[in-house]
Order: structure tokens, then sequence, then C-alpha cells
């Protein structure tokens, strides 16, 4: 204990703390995030003073908590060398304000955006100014010690003062790195920034650090080894996986855009570097290696190097000197953004979900294609039919429910209902509601024109299809 004295206490009650969770859900953050948790777990109240120590004096004896104020005096920074000529604030700033003139409803006008005072003498122009720098500086992405209770104070104070500057992001960060030399240093440098973006809000040990590191010299060596076989991949016409890998590399620089905007970081390394790795892995496999399209090869090596620049900018310099580039990677624009094939995309899901529904290996094999849905599910999706019409948002489970309260007899076919929901609001949300009940390709003709593949995948004589009305 360092001292006894009488308290002031902020008390955080249930009404302000569903306020900050719903400021920080407003931002991307759901409930596996650390910052929630701590948030619901918090104690309902603060004190708020003590003796001495980092604050604000409010007397000779006692200072308000640097925990409790300090948001205001970051607040308070964005303008102060507007409103003072010296760090002490004894001489008037650039804007020729005097003290005396920035009155509760000028702050209110400037920091929360009501209305302009009356009774001020300052001129509006003047009062913009200051709200204008108020409004590109204070947005802030917020990094907190992870054992430390600053981050709750900062977090109430924002949603109940300025919900209007509510940080951007947070994250609480632990920073317990134990940083080994590595055979090369931008590896290792490369390595602790994709953790620290990764997972800044849990604690990191070598062995993460390792497998990243291990991970970017794997990529690095699957470069440089294709860059020397370029020549021998195929040229020309497009096949169905070329359509597919393209896609999928679009439709992931397009997500990985969306994820840097919101300051999702560890998202944007998943997305641009996991993710853009496994349609790779995909694609040559598909291909068996050596007949991958040259060209798209080129484009993923160019494509991943640019998105990942921002977090492991050694890495794609390097990418860029295997693809002998002669600029810095900072110098390239992000990958135009062309139109997504989501259909193609659809396809490949739909062909991917038959080759893994067969298991038995035989030499001859007929695919049945119906005409249309058993009843059972066209029914179900007439449930669903009601909010779509209606315009409102729908859960599959909360369809399924109650489909099967009214149709106990098709409760143990629930993993077939929700994946035929699943399936047809992503189509809806993709194509429109007019796709409910269909998919949006021939699936006959594509099934005739995949003949081949399944023949190959399930290693047949002969593969038969045929449509049936059952």
């Amino acid at each position: 204990m360092i001292g006894w004295l009488n308290q002031w206490r902020v008390i955080y009650g249930a009404d302000w703390k569903a306020q900050v969770l719903e400021c920080l859900k407003s931002i991307g953050m759901d409930e596996s995030d650390g910052v929630i948790r701590k948030v619901e777990e918090a104690k309902l109240y603060n004190c708020c003073q003590n003796w001495s120590g980092l604050g604000t004096k409010i007397s000779p004896n006692i200072a308000i908590s640097c925990h409790s104020d300090s948001f205001l005096i970051t607040a308070y920074a964005m303008v102060s060398h507007l409103l003072q000529g010296d760090e002490e604030g004894l001489t008037v700033g650039t804007l020729g304000i005097c003290h005396s003139d920035m009155t509760k409803e000028v702050w209110d006008y400037v920091i929360l955006g009501k209305d302009f005072p009356r009774d001020t003498n300052i001129p509006q122009n003047l009062l913009d100014k200051l709200k204008s720098e108020m409004e590109y500086w204070h947005p802030l992405d917020a990094y907190y010690a992870a054992k430390s209770s600053h981050v709750i104070d900062v977090l109430y104070h924002h949603a109940a003062l300025f919900s209007k500057f509510f940080p951007r992001s947070v994250q609480e960060d632990w920073g317990r790195f134990h940083r080994k030399m590595f055979d090369d240093i931008w590896g290792s440098a490369d390595a602790i920034r994709a953790a620290v973006a990764s997972f800044g809000m849990f604690a990191i040990g070598d062995e993460f650090v390792l497998c990243l590191h291990q991970k970017i010299v794997n990529s690095l060596k699957w470069a440089e080894e294709v860059a020397l076989r370029i020549e021998n991949f195929r040229k020309g016409s497009s096949t169905f996986e070329d359509r597919v890998f393209e896609a999928s590399m679009i439709e992931i620089v397009q997500e990985t855009h969306g994820y840097y905007e919101k300051r999702r970081f560890a998202t944007a390394f998943l997305s641009g570097f996991d993710q853009m790795n496994e349609v790779k892995r995909q694609y040559s496999e598909y291909c068996d290696g050596e007949s991958m399209n040259g060209e798209l090869v080129v484009k993923f090596l160019e494509v991943q190097a640019i998105i990942l620049s921002p977090i492991t900018p050694h890495f794609s310099q390097h990418i860029f000197n295997i693809l002998k580039k002669d600029m810095l990677i900072q110098r390239a624009r992000w990958p135009e953004s062309a139109e997504c094939d989501h259909v193609v995309l659809e396809q490949h899901s739909y062909i991917q979900d038959l080759k893994h529904m067969f298991q038995k290996k035989t030499s001859d094999v007929t695919i049945l294609v119906g005409r249309c849905w058993p009843p059972w599910i066209t029914e179900l999706f007439e449930y669903a039919s009601v909010p779509i019409k209606s315009k409102q948002s729908w859960d599959v489970e909360d369809i399924w429910q109650v489909y099967i309260s009214k149709n106990p007899e098709h409760r143990n076919s629930e993993q077939e209902g929700i994946h035929q929901l699943s399936q047809a609001r992503d189509r809806c949300d993709r194509w429109g509601t007019e796709f409910l009940h269909v998919w949006p390709f021939d699936e006959m003709q594509f099934l005739q024109d995949r003949r081949d593949y399944l023949e190959q995948s399930w290693l047949l004589e002969k593969l038969n299809i045929e449509f049936t009305d059952n």
C-alpha cells in the first residue's frame, strides 16, 4: 500500500460497458479478441486519484491518475501547437486564440461536432482549423501492455466522450519475444513482423517465430526454383484450373485490401500468405507441377509480394529481385482489381464436394443429376424465401430450427439441410435471390466437361452421367 486517502471512483456500469462493447464490435472485433474479454471481465469501478506520480495535479497532495486522464492529454496534444506559443502555455499560439475563450461550448464544437457556439468571440474559420486538426490526427490504433488496465480506461472514456474518435483498432502487446539469431537477418526481421501482425495480443515464443521464418524461407525457395523453370511452363490457352487459380487470387487480393483498410493485420497476413500459398499448392497439384501456366505463376509471385509488402518488406523485395524487377517494392502499386469470376469458384467448390463424396473404388460409376431438388429441400428453401422476400437477414440455423419444428421427420437430415441452406445463402448473396433454388451454371454440361478429371481422380474405367427425375 502506497498511501491512504479518500477516493473519487469512476463507476463503469452495465450500460457503459454495453456502449464500449458496441464500439469494439463496430471496428470488427468479436468475442475471440482478448480486448473484448478484458472489457467484459473488468471491475465496475476505477479509483482515479493518488498522492503523487504521473497525472494532473488538482492540489499539492492529490493527482488524477495518468490512466484516467491521459486520453484527454492526447486529445489536447492534437491542437496544442495551435493554441500555445510555448510548452507552458504562457503565450498565445499561432491562431491568436486566448485561453479564456476556449469555453466548454467551444470544445464541444471542436471535439464532439456540436453546433457552433453563438456567444464566442472566435471566428468560425479558426475553430474549423482546430476541428480539422482533431479529426485528422486523433483517430488512433491503440496498443497497450497486456497486464495494464490502461486500455480499459481509454476505451470507456472514448466511448463516453469521444465515440466519434474511437480507436480504429485495439491490440494488447505482450512483448515477450526471445530473438534468436537466424542464418539471414532479413528472414528473422520479417518473421518477427509477421508474428506481431498475426498474434500481437498473445504471448509469442521462439517456436512460432521460427515456424514463420521457415515458411518464408520455403516460399522463397519455391519462387527461386520456378523462376529457373519458367520457360518450361505451359503458355497459351486457359484451362479450368487456370481460371480457378486466377479467380482465387483476385478474390484474395480484394479481401486482403479490405483487411488492411480495417487495420486487421493478422487477417491480412493470413489471407495474403497462408491462403495465397494454399491456392498455389492446389493449382500445382492439379497441374502436376510442369503443366502450370507460366504467366499465372509470375502473376502469383508478383501479387503476393505486393500485398504482403506492408508486413514482410524484405521477403517481398526478394521476390521482386527473383522476378528481375528493377524497382523497390514500396513503389509498386496495389494490384489492379479485376472482376472476380465467382461462377468458376462455385464450380470448383461443387466439383471438390462431389470428388470427396465418392470413396469406394470401382471400375464404373454413374452420376445421377436430378432435374429438381428433393421435395423436402424444396420446402426448406421456401422457408428461407420468407426473410429474403421481406429483405431481412437470415440465419441458417434459425431457418433449420423453424423447419424441423414443423417437419420433425427430417430431424436426422440436419447435416444435409444445413449444407444446402448455407450454399443457397451464398448463391443469393453473390448472384441474387433468383438463385435460391438453382446453381449459377448448367450442372449437366459442367459435369460433362469435367468427366476426364473425375475419371482420373476416381481411377475409373468409365464414368456415366445421366439425368434422373427421382
